[in-house]
């Protein structure tokens, strides 16, 4: 996935699962398998009109897990009180993971936090919960009310950011963005052995904001985002340790940042392709092997140092077909459109073609992004 968007659906066999709206039962979870008649509310959670919801009428934390799907609802119509549900496909199998539905993490699942921050093992879905309000950790579930943790990691200085960046699984490691006591920065925990680890990238109290966290060739490696204090927001590179992080290159000089949040990570043909901004070119195509020598505007497609990309917005989501990426990118004259970027030719030339003009003229047809 190239990012968090593509969470507002999930398919399990032959039915697709997504969260629909109608005056009478409010925003719930409903099920289809592709026809007008096959399109039925598969459980209305919360019975008042227009409060229950699977992401709170936002992105829908539909995380595919043990034959179903965990996902966030609300019984109250509030984004903080979101509890985590799992389900089977039917209506007596989507039950609430809250054990004894007792407030518990109804007071502290924040709307974002199995959309953003959930990761599965195929045993296990991982994702940032609170178990008192004010203290975040790494919650574990089975898809069970009884197998549901409290935390089995508190980060004890503050927030667990779940800007939409949240945990990704490297080897036995995942990887997240903690507080430990100096900042927000990158964290480690070991599947196996339960141990933690930190990297203090600025060091101080101050905030790498490390995140983005993205796994790439074959699982060996994870790029993501973080600020050293001195160079902006730029692209790093993991082993999946904290001290087997570094640098890969600044791309906007200075301490002006080059990668940011929501950059569109995905990996086509050994190269991951994002959205980067460079003093000279504004926000463009990039692509990066995890070297600096490997890292390198692709694709100019708004000339200058006028930005194509919306590196903080879904319209940064990267798909492919073959070897064509599909972005919605802003041409200089006609708008933000959808492209295609021809992935086998030499970069940074004219090797991206807008697919059509929808919204004729200068205003823009590509508005929702891609998936």
């Amino acid at each position: 996935a190239s990012d968090v968007y593509k969470r507002q659906a999930v398919v399990i066999g032959s039915k697709f699962y997504l969260p629909g709206t109608t005056s009478a039962t409010g925003t719930e979870l409903w099920e289809s398998d592709g026809t007008t008649s096959g399109t039925v509310l598969l459980k209305d959670i919360n019975i008042a009109p227009n409060n229950s919801n699977t992401r709170n009428a936002n992105v829908n934390a539909l995380v595919p897990f043990r034959g179903g799907f965990a996902f966030s609802a609300s019984t109250n119509g509030f984004s903080v009180n979101q509890q985590p549900y799992f389900s089977d496909g039917t209506a007596v199998g989507t039950i609430s993971l809250e054990p004894s539905n007792n407030g518990t993490f109804g007071q502290s699942i924040d709307s974002n936090d199995l959309a953003y921050n959930a990761i599965t093992d195929g045993q296990y879905t991982y994702f940032i919960g609170e178990t008192t309000r004010g203290t975040p950790g790494l919650v574990r579930t089975d898809g069970t009310a009884a197998g549901t943790s409290n935390a089995i990691v508190v980060s004890p200085h503050g927030n667990v950011p779940n800007g939409g960046f949240g945990i990704a699984k490297l080897g036995r490691n995942l990887l997240m963005t903690a507080n430990s006591g100096n900042g927000n920065e990158m964290f480690t925990y070991n599947l196996d052995t339960g141990a933690t680890a930190t990297r203090d990238i600025w060091v101080g109290a101050s905030s790498s904001s490390a995140a983005g966290f993205y796994p790439f060739a074959n699982g060996t490696k994870a790029l993501f985002y973080a600020n050293d204090g001195t160079r902006g927001s730029e692209l790093w590179v993991t082993d999946g340790t904290v001290n087997g992080a570094s640098m890969v290159k600044e791309l906007a000089t200075g301490a002006a940042s080059g990668v940011q949040n929501r950059a569109g990570f995905h990996e086509l043909n050994g190269h991951v392709y994002f959205w980067g901004n460079s003093t000279t070119e504004g926000v463009e195509l990039w692509r990066s092997d995890g070297t600096a020598a490997g890292t390198e505007l692709f694709s100019d497609i708004n000339p200058g140092a006028a930005s194509s990309g919306a590196p903080t917005s879904q319209l940064s989501n990267i798909a492919s077909v073959g070897n064509l990426l599909v972005v919605c990118a802003t041409n200089p004259t006609l708008g933000t459109e959808l492209h295609t970027i021809d992935t086998t030719a030499a970069p940074n030339t004219a090797n991206f073609t807008m697919v059509r003009d929808v919204f004729v003229g200068a205003s823009s047809g590509c508005r929702g992004g891609v998936s």
